[in-house]
């Protein structure tokens, strides 16, 4: 066999995701990742942009000239991405079999225009070519707006074009979220293990940590901390400090009481918000709604372009217009087979 051969093909089964901030990256993307292991995508593989949907458009307009879209330009993403990042040696389009954008819809921004957004949905409609763009409305933390599971209400939850800046919008739905607590505890946990262990990697620690826990567990769940710090916390005070600490974070769920890890839970409710987002989608495009044996074969027929248009459609009105909740990111779990298996689970 061509060893050369068999790694340029290794390299090349990969996946390139271009996010728009931080917390696509370091919460929603690494808490993905750590519950479905089955999603073939590498930490490193994914890029944090730091600007936003139209500051991309703006340089696909420097380098490809502003008809790049009419002209049919063959836009290089990991190109840009290693311009604006400075990455050396310069990421090779040849190297990832699927490129994801996820990006917010800024309705606000004073570059918005209809056309401008329009042509990058268009644009970037295959993960295996160009690159597949994922638009929040109205930003990436419309997957934490659940304020209950289930959420009756979630199909007609929208927001005023009057919402922003972007801090009202996350203030608004940390008030009323029930998930966000389950995002912030894995959050909050690694900045503490990072604070009084930083000579460790901390990601094995807290997959551990936050693997503890079942039925049979919840009363000697600190004792079980205690005796994992053990191995890396020297000092007692500290460790038993530690340990307490901990085990309240995890007390403060609820997960504990079903006999299953942290990991298990926050599983079902990214499942859960996947399911109420893809039948919103559908319900924006088709105004009906689907009963769970149908999902799959409405869902492929979801076209995001018609979303972005009601969408559009919806939030012109400067003053009265609404902006519907949707994320659309956590949809691109529906191009991995295992997903599929999952969306009849009682919990949903």
């Amino acid at each position: 066999m061509n060893d050369n051969k068999l790694l340029k093909n290794e390299k090349r089964n990969q996946t390139l995701v271009l996010v728009e901030g931080d917390h696509e990256k370091d919460v929603f993307f690494k808490l993905l990742l750590a519950c479905f292991e089955e999603i073939p995508m590498k930490i490193e593989n994914i890029h944090v942009y730091a600007a936003d949907i139209y500051d991309l458009h703006r340089d696909i307009e420097k380098e490809y000239e502003k008809d790049w879209y009419d002209n049919g330009s063959d836009v290089d993403i990991p190109m840009l991405i290693s311009r604006r990042l400075n990455i050396e040696p310069q990421l090779d389009k040849r190297n990832f079999t699927d490129i994801i954008m996820i990006f917010d819809y800024e309705h606000h921004d004073t570059s918005y225009s209809d056309e401008k957004i329009r042509h990058m949905q268009q644009y970037f409609c295959s993960a295996s070519e160009s690159g597949m763009l994922f638009i929040n409305y109205p930003m990436i933390e419309a997957y934490k707006h659940i304020k209950s599971i289930p959420d009756r209400e979630y199909i007609e939850r929208n927001v005023s074009v009057k919402c922003r800046p972007g801090s009202v919008y996350k203030k608004l739905v940390e008030d009323v979220s029930a998930v966000s607590k389950y995002f912030s505890t894995y959050k909050n946990l690694s900045k503490y293990l990072e604070k009084y262990i930083p000579f460790l990697e901390s990601v094995e620690v807290e997959h551990l940590l936050l693997n503890i826990g079942s039925l049979n567990q919840k009363d000697k769940i600190r004792e079980d901390i205690y005796n994992l710090l053990s191995e890396y916390v020297v000092e007692e005070k500290l460790k038993n400090n530690m340990a307490y600490s901990i085990t309240n974070s995890l007390l403060c769920l609820d997960y504990l009481d079903d006999g299953i890890t942290y990991f298990h839970k926050l599983r079902d409710i990214f499942t859960y918000i996947i399911n109420v987002n893809i039948k919103k989608a559908i319900r924006l495009q088709e105004d009906q709604e689907i009963s769970g044996n149908h999902i799959k074969e409405q869902f492929q027929n979801i076209d995001w372009n018609n979303i972005l248009e009601t969408q559009n459609n919806a939030s012109r009105d400067t003053e009265k217009g609404i902006i519907w909740v949707l994320s659309t990111a956590v949809t691109f779990l529906t191009e991995y087979r295992f997903f599929w298996s999952r969306i009849f689970d009682p919990l949903l």
